[in-house]
């Protein structure tokens, strides 16, 4: 018995390695990027397996166990760790709303309008806007005089209360993924907000990644602060991720506030970081945190800036 207990130690172990070194791979292949997406669950599985292998293996392969585990639990950390160049001096705040409203399938929109008013943000995004959500919340949105609203299936919208100037729908490839490309004035000056909801990569793959180097050419158009901000269905981990940052020269406003998991719902606890809000190094972030249960698969996000 003993002999079958190591043997499937061992097998878990093989895997544990693989998985935890293919989810470092995601720029070869795009099954090694979905693995990066699950970098809560292998840790959480590489930290269980070692105490396993503590009751009933040698000590060689915990130390293993315990070097997977924590080379997994260093990229979640990593999180905690502040933004290193931070703007310095005074400079104009406000906040930032995001939600995705999960379309027709969301029963409490009183919630959602709830959040509004409580937060009381000065921006706010909503993806995943339908028809008949629009009708329930565009009456209570008129404390955001300017807008730019595509309610839809996969609809979206930007609320804010500086002047829009130069807003617009932009839709991506066959799919016409709707997005808003703004340019906000805060006072005497500009940023430009790109507000977008790339598709599930699981449904098109490559679909989302192409999006990804459209939107970096939304943000590297402007000679301005900008705001990169959605549900862009994509960890932290994951190496699309960092390659959309790197491109489009963007931080990302959940270094320093920990790890936020905004999806799903549905679980016991939500695991997965994939809505954000990225921004390029003009602003500083004072405030992020995730807001309560509104009726969607997602949390909503709220980050308060400094634009210096």
């Amino acid at each position: 018995m003993r002999r079958l207990v190591l043997i499937l130690l061992d097998a878990l172990l093989v895997a544990a390695a693989l998985v935890t070194i293919t989810s470092f791979l995601g720029g070869l292949h795009f099954f090694f990027e979905w693995m990066s997406h699950a970098r809560t669950l292998i840790c959480i599985f590489c930290i269980l397996l070692t105490l396993f292998l503590m009751i009933f293996s040698t000590r060689k392969r915990v130390w293993i166990c315990m070097f997977l585990s924590l080379i997994n639990a260093v990229q979640i950390i990593s999180l905690y760790v502040p933004e290193r160049a931070q703007p310095r001096g005074s400079g104009t705040q406000f906040k930032f709303l995001q939600m995705n409203i999960w379309g027709g399938k969301n029963k409490e929109i009183k919630s959602v309008i709830a959040l509004i008013e409580k937060e009381n943000a000065e921006v706010v995004g909503i993806s995943e806007l339908t028809n008949e959500t629009w009708s329930k919340l565009g009456p209570k949105l008129k404390p955001y005089p300017y807008q730019v609203v595509q309610p839809s299936y996969g609809g979206i919208g930007l609320f804010s209360k500086f002047p829009i100037e130069d807003g617009k729908l932009e839709h991506f490839g066959a799919m016409k993924r709707p997005r808003v490309v703004a340019r906000l004035k805060i006072r005497d000056r500009y940023i430009k907000v790109v507000f977008a909801h790339p598709i599930i990569p699981m449904r098109k793959i490559g679909f989302r990644d192409a999006e990804f180097v459209q939107l970096a050419k939304d943000v590297n158009s402007a000679n301005e602060p900008a705001i990169l901000a959605g549900d862009l269905n994509c960890t932290p981990w994951s190496y699309k991720f960092y390659e959309l940052m790197r491109n489009a020269n963007l931080k990302d406003s959940e270094k320093g506030f920990g790890y936020q998991p905004s999806w799903s719902t549905f679980h016991w606890l939500p695991l997965f970081c994939i809505d954000h809000l990225l921004t390029t190094r003009e602003f500083s972030i004072l405030k992020r945190y995730s807001g309560p249960y509104v009726g969607s698969d997602h949390l909503p996000v709220i980050t308060v800036l400094s634009l210096h």
